[in-house]
């Protein structure tokens, strides 16, 4: 009778064994499938962040660079109509000047021209009064 009692406790205690360690597989292999789950949306959630984070990035470095193109081109347009106006007035100033320069040529070749023929008159003036003298 004790043997029967063994045989039954160990024969008891094996199919509490086989249950048990088919329960842990069982739990095994759902934590395994929620882990892989939680993996795969962990992924997606990383794979999302990072794909907003890089958009962003993105947007806020076409933004800015186009915000510098423009200030470049405004800058660049301003000291282009700065430089165009220097010119213009450089350009202005020494066109005056060379008519200035030209106008006091020749107002001086004038006044030469004047002053050599009003010596010339009286002289020949004279020169003539002076050939008829003897006459």
């Amino acid at each position: 009778a004790l043997k029967d009692f063994d045989n039954l406790i160990t024969s008891k205690r094996a199919i509490h064994e086989t249950k048990l360690q088919n329960l842990i597989r069982d739990q095994e292999r759902t934590l395994t499938t929620k882990i892989v789950e939680h993996n795969k949306n962990l992924t997606i959630t990383q794979t999302k962040i990072l794909n907003d984070f890089i958009n962003n990035i993105t947007t806020e470095t076409n933004a800015a660079f186009t915000t510098y193109t423009t200030d470049i081109q405004q800058t660049t347009n301003q000291q282009l109509i700065k430089l165009e106006t220097e010119i213009n007035h450089q350009v202005q100033t020494k066109w005056k000047q060379l008519e200035d320069n030209i106008q006091t040529k020749f107002t001086a070749y004038e006044q030469h021209k004047h002053e050599h023929t009003d010596n010339i008159k009286p002289k020949t003036t004279t020169t003539h009064h002076t050939n008829h003298q003897p006459n």
